[in-house]
């Protein structure tokens, strides 16, 4: 495992209190996938690593598929017939992919998210994952929690993420590279939307006028 991520899992490990070990969410009759919002501390077989489950507390939820928008999934259609090359270098004939990595501040390479054996599935620390071994696409956030905990359980309880349809009852959320890029997560400027129109028969909200400097603009 590389350092960094060594790194970042013994501090969950002391933050929480909780050895780190991610198990897949298992789909619905539907096809949906459904993630509970339990944590079981039950060791993984001739392991004494807890297999993660949730957090107390959190209700269910249901996350949007984004298997069936990847354009170039299953991974197999094409890596199947290509070496696997697991030395860090620039990728020179990398398309589609990119050429190099702005995740982690170069220390990353590809198999520190997608999984070494499984293609077609993502890279989980240790125990649990997917029959075949890895994190099935459509349950990302367990690898991206796997490091960036303190974000993975604010959008596991809507303090983080988006959420799809309604504000009550059953919660739909995004996954984390709805939003965020895994390859390049450097955000890219953004013009911002136009103002709303002033309604018919409303005048538009004058400026206030500060006659004292603000509390952060004080010596």
């Amino acid at each position: 495992m590389h350092t960094s991520l060594r790194i970042a899992l013994s501090l969950f490990v002391l933050a929480t209190g909780v050895p780190f070990a991610v198990a897949a969410a298992e789909p619905s009759p539907s096809g949906a996938i459904i993630a509970s919002g339990v944590i079981v501390g039950r060791p993984a077989v001739g392991s004494d690593v807890e297999r993660f489950r949730g957090y107390a507390g959190a209700p269910d939820f249901e996350v949007v598929s984004r298997k069936k928008r990847l354009r170039l999934y299953p991974c197999t259609t094409c890596h199947r017939f290509l070496p696997t090359r697991t030395t860090p270098r620039k990728l020179v004939t990398a398309l589609p992919h990119p050429h190099t990595l702005r995740h982690g501040k170069g220390r990353l390479w590809c198999f520190e998210c997608h999984d070494l054996q499984n293609k077609n599935a993502l890279h989980v620390m240790a125990g649990g994952g997917v029959a075949g071994g890895g994190i099935d696409f459509d349950q990302e956030h367990l690898l991206c929690g796997q490091c960036h905990y303190n974000r993975h359980q604010d959008w596991y309880f809507g303090a983080h993420g988006k959420r799809l349809d309604n504000w009550r009852g059953k919660r739909k959320l995004v996954l984390c590279s709805h939003c965020h890029d895994p390859h390049d997560t450097v955000p890219k400027p953004r013009k911002p939307r136009e103002k709303p129109p002033v309604r018919i028969g409303l005048d538009p909200m004058m400026k206030p006028v500060i006659t004292e400097k603000q509390q952060w603009n004080k010596p």
